[in-house]
């Protein structure tokens, strides 16, 4: 997650021409009919279109993310800690990659280190007891972090954190529309806002979890949400209110976590990248094609943005999500787009093998962490043989 409030943003040069597709209307009838290439019906013929450098463009993925597990291996004490940050923002990210990476050892030695550091009787984690974390922003997605470290220790096998991580985040769920709440209900004022973000996240939890029913509410969510939008050729609003009726009031500051703009440059546009992402997971696991649809919906939104999208860190889950859309119905768009942003990707990297090492080290061990483990699934999911 940013705390970008305080950075400037200049648009970098390019000289980049990339058609846009105008987003289709969202009605209910319309979102059923979206235009959609099928997903092949036999394992013959589940291979995405190939081009000559594909696994080359594959392979140099891989070794980016693995040179930025080195940057961050580099960087542990060996008691599984960072010896420059002690701030949970730096941490729960790296069970996934570590796993993803094959290195189990060095999961097993950051998951304990996380449990006797941060984690709570409730299942709950915290810098402190006083203290979520000290980026501000993640403080506004209550369950984020939780969220990361359920399904990391979920892939790892190790329930003693898992089982009661995702315990603790079934609070969240709102079972009068499916979503989840960006805080713990009853906390505070705002705290029966959702929105689509973390219902995403949490949806993909529970999807790890084995709770498919709860994920699948998830999904009715993100469905939703996208059929409630107003004029999505102006953009997208990010949450809802208690009663379902989308938050389209918010202070000027707050708009970048409110609304994802079509036409603007530099937007949070993994905040689109995440529903398409789980709806296509949640495709994988119930073969409801309805999910499906919703997963390019939202990614055909994002297409539709702004050019910044293919020149910005933080579309790294627009890459990922259009990587599997891209397997899972060979739509040559969605390979253009994640190979596109991934090329940007590594082209920021530093030759330490991080990403971003002008931010503070609570951000760039997040970030660096982060896109190295998009790097890595998206090399997956496009190198199909």
């Amino acid at each position: 997650m940013p705390n970008q409030h305080d950075r400037e943003f200049t648009p970098p040069a390019t000289d980049l021409l990339i058609s846009r597709r105008l987003f289709v209307s969202t009605s209910t009838a319309a979102l059923t009919a979206l235009p959609l290439v099928a997903p092949h019906a036999s394992a013959e013929h589940n291979h995405m279109p190939k081009t000559p450098y594909d696994r080359d463009k594959c392979h140099r993925y891989r070794n980016a993310a693995l040179r930025g597990l080195e940057f961050l291996v580099e960087q542990m004490a060996a008691n599984g800690g960072y010896s420059t940050e002690s701030d949970l923002a730096a941490y729960y990210k790296s069970l996934w990659l570590l796993h993803l990476a094959g290195r189990n050892d060095l999961a097993y030695r950051r998951l304990d280190h996380i449990k006797a550091s941060f984690m709570l009787p409730n299942g709950d984690f915290r810098t402190a007891p006083d203290l979520k974390s000290a980026n501000g922003v993640l403080t506004q997605y209550y369950p984020y972090m939780n969220g990361w470290l359920a399904m990391g220790s979920h892939r790892l096998g190790r329930f003693d954190l898992a089982q009661p991580a995702y315990r603790f985040l079934s609070r969240f769920s709102n079972a009068q529309d499916g979503g989840f709440f960006l805080q713990e209900p009853t906390t505070t004022p705002r705290a029966e806002q959702c929105d689509v973000f973390i219902t995403s996240h949490l949806g993909l939890a529970a999807l790890y979890a084995g709770d498919v029913g709860r994920a699948s509410q998830a999904g009715q969510y993100i469905q939703n949400h996208l059929q409630k939008q107003p004029d999505l050729e102006s953009g997208l609003y990010l949450r809802t209110e208690s009663t379902g009726a989308l938050v389209t009031e918010y202070p000027d500051e707050a708009a970048p976590l409110h609304f994802v703009s079509r036409t603007a440059p530099w937007q949070l546009y993994f905040f689109v990248g995440y529903p398409s992402a789980f709806m296509a997971k949640l495709y994988e696991a119930t073969g409801d094609r309805v999910h499906l649809q919703t997963a390019q919906a939202y990614l055909t939104f994002a297409q539709s943005c702004d050019d910044s999208l293919y020149e910005f860190y933080f579309s790294h889950k627009v890459a990922w999500a259009s990587s599997i859309v891209a397997r899972l119905t060979g739509d040559q768009s969605a390979f253009d787009t994640s190979t596109r942003i991934a090329d940007y990707l590594l082209s920021i990297q530093d030759r330490t093998g991080g990403w971003l090492l002008d931010q503070p080290p609570i951000e760039h061990l997040d970030q660096s962490a982060e896109i190295a483990i998009w790097l890595l699934e998206l090399s997956a999911e496009l190198d199909i043989a």
